[in-house]
């Protein structure tokens, strides 16, 4: 009995270890080719839309609005909305940072106020040992 549960123990042990199936390159190589994430554009049509785009993300918010439309527009305004959203993250990590770099410091108490303290502590005291 003890080794059939010890037989089982290895085997679900070694079982986790397994090694998963594989599958074949080639029909892996034929799925990627066939879908668009994969398509490979060629250096003139990349440099005609990095050019593009170059001058679409220098227009302002009105020149935008007047001269794009469609795709381009829409491309225009998620990538600003993104730099906005990204700029005012980093705003809240570098002011979160300033202070721990910082910390905010407290002056020392004087000879005067630490006797003035103590004194208000022994008057509480009196007074919480009248009351008792």
């Amino acid at each position: 009995m003890r080794t059939a549960v010890v037989f089982t123990a290895v085997i679900a042990g070694v079982s986790a270890f397994g090694v998963p199936p594989t599958i074949s390159t080639r029909a892996i190589s034929q799925q990627q080719s066939s879908t668009t994430l994969f398509a490979f554009l060629s250096p003139e049509e990349r440099s005609t839309q990095i050019a593009r785009w170059s001058e679409i993300r220098s227009m302002t918010a009105e020149e935008a609005s007047s001269s794009l439309s469609g795709d381009e527009l829409e491309a225009y305004n998620r990538y600003y909305a993104e730099m906005r959203e990204g700029v005012l993250k980093m705003q809240e990590l570098a002011t979160i940072m300033m202070k721990g770099v910082e910390p905010p410091r407290i002056k020392p108490k004087s000879k005067g106020q630490r006797k003035r303290d103590a004194w208000a502590r022994v008057q509480a005291r009196a007074a919480a040992n009248a009351q008792a």
